[in-house]
């Protein structure tokens, strides 16, 4: 991602305060002259232009009804507001507080279709963003934001237009938000040495040296996750203008995820076979694994379906053919590709 722009509306502020800093008090401001006056002005204009009002546009363009496009300019603004702002989620015209109490009020818009993108704008935003802050802010509102805050909430959504797709995009969310909460994410994007590294490589990496314990307790958080991802209703995305951004999103997750379960299966079973065998919880990770492959392997021809997404389908191994092959690498390599 770009660096923020500090002559754009996030660095707006500092300039404004620069600008107040070098002329002096307001005082000395009126005491000019038609120059003095226009400084005045500027310095009004710079502070207004960082107020809450503007993330709260950017985000009703970006979740406008009518099967446009979601903006990527818009999206752009808002990741770019969302890091400049940084650990600030507090003050009222931080645009992290501001975005995301201003997706919670689009959530519960009568219109489907403002609905989906605000799914598909908050998933974006969690992907792609280099703030923890932000992260941690969705975390904590995570139920309201995604319909579950109360039954009227949950069944409002419920009776939409495609109310199906609606339903269960908004629990792969949560599960996704769950994951987050509980699996050991590496640090973000920006906080990285190596500003090349495959972000999603050190995320399925880890799971090459871990220990058995840690193994049982991650692999069935990441498995939930991915099994509310391969049952959203994709179907419904058929003939839908706005479906490739999201399916973007969703392929992604998907290939993301099934990476790290596939390492981290044969993980379980490369330590099984250095101690006494598989155990009671390693035996029944192994079994939810299978069952995932029958599902997933529906999903995906769900998924291949759609015109708008362009990848390769990855072989979803079995428990057997997995540990049949020689090694991560060749599971890794089995995952597929995307292009958008």
């Amino acid at each position: 991602m770009e660096d923020v722009d500090c002559d754009g509306v996030y660095g707006a502020e500092w300039r404004g305060g620069e600008s107040y800093m070098e002329v002096g008090a307001i005082e000395d401001i009126d005491g000019h002259s038609g120059r003095g006056w226009r400084m005045k002005e500027l310095v009004k204009k710079c502070r207004a232009s960082v107020k809450r009002d503007v993330w709260i546009s950017s985000v009703t363009k970006a979740t406008s009804r009518g099967e446009r496009p979601i903006s990527d300019k818009v999206l752009k603004n808002l990741l770019g507001g969302i890091k400049y702002y940084g650990c600030d989620v507090i003050s009222q015209q931080s645009a992290p507080k501001t975005i995301v109490e201003t997706l919670k009020a689009r959530m519960h818009e009568p219109d489907w279709i403002v609905v989906f993108k605000s799914l598909s704008v908050l998933h974006y935003l969690m992907r792609e963003t280099v703030s923890q802050p932000f992260i941690d802010l969705v975390l904590k509102n995570k139920e309201e934001l995604l319909f579950l805050g109360s039954a009227e909430a949950e069944a409002s959504a419920k009776g939409l237009d495609n109310g199906a797709l609606i339903a269960s995009y908004a629990k792969y969310l949560l599960a996704y938000c769950r994951s987050k909460e509980s699996v050991n994410y590496p640090p973000l994007k920006n906080n990285l040495n190596d500003p090349y590294a495959n972000y999603e490589k050190l995320f399925y990496r880890q799971f090459e040296s871990m220990e058995s314990p840690e193994l049982v307790d991650t692999i069935p958080c990441i498995m939930s996750c991915c099994s509310q991802l391969v049952s959203v209703e994709f179907t419904f995305l058929e003939d839908i203008s706005i479906a490739p951004f999201t399916t973007h999103l969703i392929v992604r997750d998907f290939l993301h995820f099934w990476s790290s379960i596939e390492v981290a299966v044969r993980r379980v079973y490369e330590l099984s076979n250095k101690s006494s065998g598989l155990d009671a919880a390693e035996e029944q990770i192994l079994a939810q694994y299978d069952a995932l492959c029958k599902e997933a392997k529906l999903a995906c021809f769900d998924l291949r379906c759609l015109e708008c997404s362009k990848w390769t389908m990855p072989k979803l191994h079995g428990t057997e053919a997995l540990m049949a092959s020689v090694d991560n690498a060749e599971a890794i390599n089995s995952i597929g590709s995307y292009y958008y």
